[in-house]
């Protein structure tokens, strides 16, 4: 069985929201052994509040703090984030050099591994001026379309971006706070 591969039945849900985390021998702990972050289990599939969904996390990688935030909101609700990228460590394992054209396909495939396992896309869109911080590389964009393409559930967070965040079967909400008062 590969790492992105689970039986949500018998899964462990780490703080930091990944779903594959170890046993730790002699307690009964577990560690997430997927990210090391070495967070401890906040919730298990066979506790009272089930896992309702698994989720991806689109948007620009500087907004990662942001995405950490939203995803433990999620957890805590009984989903499972699969977004890797939100750690915010790719400086760190490429040893300051993650814009390197090497380590470019290392990130896009754990974002590909990610975005598959999950049935839920959230994408954070910018505004339409990019004022703040600017429109970043893309890379949302293109996980959004690779959501639609595989049928997943579609969420747009704060701006329809582009004609495709316009579809039918795409759900739209204007603020994080407004789309966590649906998931209650």
């Amino acid at each position: 069985m590969k790492k992105w591969e689970y039986d949500v039945a018998s899964m462990t849900i780490c703080v930091c929201g990944h779903p594959w985390c170890d046993h730790v021998a002699a307690a009964d702990v577990h560690a997430c052994t997927y990210c090391d972050c070495l967070n401890f289990v906040l919730l298990k599939a066979n506790t009272p509040t089930p896992m309702k969904y698994t989720i991806y996390l689109a948007a620009r990688y500087s907004r990662f703090p942001e995405m950490q935030q939203y995803a433990k909101d999620l957890v805590v609700r009984g989903h499972v984030v699969t977004s890797r990228w939100i750690l915010g460590d790719h400086d760190i394992r490429a040893h300051g050099q993650s814009s390197a054209p090497h380590y470019m396909p290392q990130w896009a495939q754990e974002d590909w591994e990610d975005l598959v396992i999950a049935d839920t896309v959230i994408s954070f869109t910018e505004a339409p001026d990019g004022a703040k911080h600017g429109r970043g590389r893309g890379g949302r964009h293109v996980e959004f379309g690779i959501a639609l393409a595989m049928q997943k559930r579609c969420i747009v967070i704060h701006h329809r971006e582009n004609v495709f965040h316009w579809l039918p079967a795409v759900e739209f909400y204007s603020t994080w706070e407004e789309f966590l008062i649906m998931v209650e």
